[in-house]
């Protein structure tokens, strides 16, 4: 299976590839050009690691982890959307399977307003193949 390649996002924390991998993408982007008549994939034979990271806010009183009642983020409010997510997948040829859930408290990436560079290079795991999502408050503050 020859899959499009995806270039990396900046803001995503992951390191651009070395010149090897660029030149594997240059190589794998000609003979996608020249393959002729459509690719055919099956459904969910690409798995793809996904990794979240749940931010809450920490009560600087005694630095317990809180979040306003009705808007946190549970383990599973994380897996009912990884199942919402694969049955808007379904059809396709790409199928999400969820490898971990960490929780974190931290005022400043729980903030709307966060730096997702900085998140992504603090938090983020795999390589450019893994899916990773970051929750975090929707109060503002």
């Amino acid at each position: 299976i020859l899959l499009p390649v995806i270039e990396s996002h900046a803001g995503c924390g992951f390191k651009d590839p070395n010149e090897s991998v660029k030149i594997a993408r240059t190589i794998a982007r000609k003979k996608m050009a020249r393959q002729s008549g459509p690719i055919v994939l099956c459904n969910g034979c690409v798995e793809i690691d996904t990794y979240v990271v749940v931010f809450r806010r920490t009560d600087s009183a005694n630095g317990d982890e809180s979040a306003p009642a009705g808007s946190e983020v549970t383990q599973t409010v994380v897996e009912q959307q990884m199942s919402v997510l694969n049955e808007r997948f379904s059809g396709s040829p790409f199928k999400f399977k969820l490898r971990n859930v960490q929780f974190i408290a931290n005022n400043d990436f729980y903030q709307n307003e966060f730096d997702a560079s900085a998140i992504g290079t603090q938090y983020r795991k795999g390589d450019l193949s893994t899916l990773n999502i970051y929750f975090g408050g929707a109060d503002g503050g």
